[in-house]
């Protein structure tokens, strides 16, 4: 990015001659801004410099335009997205949504529904009945290249499905959070109005993984010079998935639990059922439903430790690997 940028999450829609409303997806915040400067803003992609946009305007005036923009947060300069101790996120791509690659998304959606589920069945059972030994290819080698294709393929799995139902992407990158390695996508699912599409779209990267896992327990078999490399693969993308099925902030199940539940804060919810008494009181006047509402809280609140032990335990096995 070799000029200024308007943050790709912004959505620009004209409310009235002259003015233009802007809403930030990203936080969900929405500016008023001039017709000029929205046009201005609308034309700075990271590849043209801004001085030379409109030829009419000045230096001053192309300056006091940026500095309207930087005041609202509304450009970046680069593709570092975030950036704190142990974590940034660097974005990839950038898509340019057009007709052809929303039906590609739902090709690849679609596919991705259709074989997901008969492919880890045949990849378990085969595997289950023929039990090859595992000797082929390097374990690490295996791991390695289960976390290269299932992290990315995860959050392609996402942007496919958010296209493919009419959401919007923004862009993709990849991470590094807490000091661990991964994968992102930025999208708005708030123009898709199915509930169910919507888990579908939070299903989508765990369905990926699942296929992942189905087609290297195949490969497994197939091919047995490669055998434990196979299967290491399949083994940490049925990590992945299961592990983003868990109610974690911020991981899959406990958006898709949101969905079908219809709870937009899960964590919130469970913290405000077990931690206010007026609340307890309550839902324990309700019988068994209440008593169920208050152990599916204390059990998500539960699992909300477990990513730190999770990264505890992988910093352990860091440390044990170096010495």
């Amino acid at each position: 990015m070799k000029y200024p940028r308007i943050n790709n999450w912004l959505i620009f829609e004209p409310v009235r001659q002259g003015s233009c409303r802007v809403t930030d997806c990203l936080y969900d915040e929405v500016f008023l801004l001039s017709g000029a400067l929205a046009r201005f803003a609308k034309q700075l992609d990271g590849k043209t410099d801004p001085y030379a946009v409109d030829p009419r305007l000045s230096w001053r005036e192309v300056r006091s335009l940026l500095q309207a923009l930087e005041e609202n947060d509304l450009l970046r300069q680069d593709r570092i997205l975030c950036k704190s101790f142990g974590t940034i996120c660097l974005t990839l791509c950038i898509p340019r949504v057009t007709p052809l690659l929303r039906a590609a998304a739902f090709l690849i959606n679609l596919l991705l529904n259709l074989l997901w589920l008969p492919l880890l069945l045949a990849g378990i059972l085969l595997f289950w009945n023929r039990l090859p030994p595992l000797e082929g290819g390097s374990l690490v080698a295996g791991c390695l290249c289960g976390l290269l294709a299932g992290i990315p393929l995860h959050e392609l799995g996402h942007a496919c499905a958010c296209l493919a139902h009419r959401g919007r992407v923004f862009e993709l990158g990849v991470m590094v959070q807490n000091f661990l390695p991964g994968a992102y996508v930025l999208m708005d699912i708030r123009t898709v109005k199915n509930r169910m599409a919507r888990v579908q779209i939070y299903s989508a990267g765990v369905q990926m993984n699942l296929l992942l896992t189905g087609i290297l327990l195949l490969l497994t078999i197939g091919v047995p010079a490669m055998s434990g490399a196979f299967f290491c693969a399949a083994v940490i993308n049925a990590f992945l998935a299961l592990l983003n099925l868990t109610f974690i902030e911020g991981l899959d199940g406990t958006a898709i639990i949101s969905e079908l539940i219809g709870a937009e804060d899960l964590v919130g919810s469970a913290k405000r059922a077990l931690f206010s008494r007026k609340r307890r009181q309550r839902l324990m006047k309700k019988g068994a439903a209440g008593g169920a509402v208050l152990v599916l809280s204390a059990l998500v609140l539960l699992l909300q430790l477990a990513l730190p032990m999770i990264y505890c335990l992988n910093f352990a096995e860091v440390i044990q690997w170096l010495f």
